[in-house]
């Protein structure tokens, strides 16, 4: 058996570049590659050739990570190169609470990677006093800062956060990283999301609906099969892997309606990996038509 990912060609083309690919929409699944700390997903851009740094080990976090060096640590998150950000994260995570104070006042900087890498070591902290200053700045215009606002607060899981992380539903542009987020907060998201489902906007409906098909609580089940027999398409698209994973759903022509209309990579993505022929086929058509690059992925078995 093979998995089927797929990934946008300007992505790819990006990739291959070694550019900032930030901007670019993101693939349907990412497999973060694990450090110590855990450091988001995040797009970087390529280092120049012969400046490649060796990731640091826990030793080497150890030594730097002092007290005395806190401050510069701080300002290290803004610096140019993407290896010192990681690194200076990863010390200030390993120092810990001490560490939250100048991190909540650095949310406060006018360098937009500060903001965005302040939040992302709070959430690595995991410390609530963050919540709060952090649901402020989810609200930031700059687009990698609400992303890094919403993996911080997902990591901490605090309920305070669900309502700020639906407002980026419908407001924000960071959806991906809201869906993450709620969806580690996991069962105390179910009812206001489930309450969200009755919104009229259809991109709140698809991006709500998408969450709870991620959450693993028998509450969800109800109110998506509800809105499939109400025909409600941006519901479908969304939570298509909901519907795709149970064989009574498959053969309904409205799914193909759902992807049309609303659908994306991700819900192509759950009908490659369907497992029924005919919907494969047709996530890939539309994964081609709409300019994407099919990858196949063997499974471990």
């Amino acid at each position: 058996m093979k998995t089927m990912l797929i990934i946008s060609a300007s992505l790819l083309f990006g990739i291959f570049l070694g550019c900032d690919t930030s901007k670019l929409e993101k693939p349907a699944k990412v497999k973060p590659v694990q450090s110590f700390p855990e450091l988001p997903a995040m797009p970087e851009p390529a280092p120049a050739p012969g400046t490649e740094q060796a990731q640091p080990t826990i030793d080497d976090l150890k030594k730097i990570a002092k007290i005395e060096n806190l401050n510069e640590l701080v300002r290290d998150l803004k610096d140019k190169n993407p290896d010192t950000r990681k690194k200076a994260a990863q010390a200030l995570t390993i120092i810990g609470t001490p560490s939250v104070e100048p991190l909540v006042l650095a949310l406060k900087d006018k360098d937009s990677t500060m903001r965005q890498w302040a939040a992302i070591t709070l959430g690595m902290i995991g410390d609530n006093r963050a919540v709060e200053p952090l649901i402020i700045i989810s609200r930031d215009e700059d687009l990698e800062v609400q992303m890094g606002a919403a993996f911080a607060l997902g990591e901490i899981k605090d309920a305070r956060a669900i309502e700020p992380l639906l407002r980026i539903f419908k407001y924000g542009r960071a959806k991906w990283d809201a869906t993450r987020a709620l969806w580690k907060i996991g069962k105390p998201a179910v009812e206001p999301l489930t309450a969200a489902l009755n919104d009229k906007d259809t991109t709140q409906q698809f991006w709500v609906s998408r969450t709870l098909a991620e959450i693993k609580d028998d509450r969800i089940s109800e109110p998506l099969i509800t809105a499939f027999k109400n025909k409600n398409l941006p519901v479908i698209a969304g939570a298509c892997s909901f519907f795709v994973n149970k064989q009574k759903f498959r053969k309904e022509v409205i799914l193909i309606e759902a992807l049309n209309a609303y659908g994306d990579s991700a819900t192509a993505d759950a009908f490659m990996n369907s497992g029924d022929s005919n919907l494969q086929t047709i996530g890939r058509e539309w994964a081609k038509s709409h300019g994407y690059v099919i990858l196949e992925i063997p499974r471990r078995k």
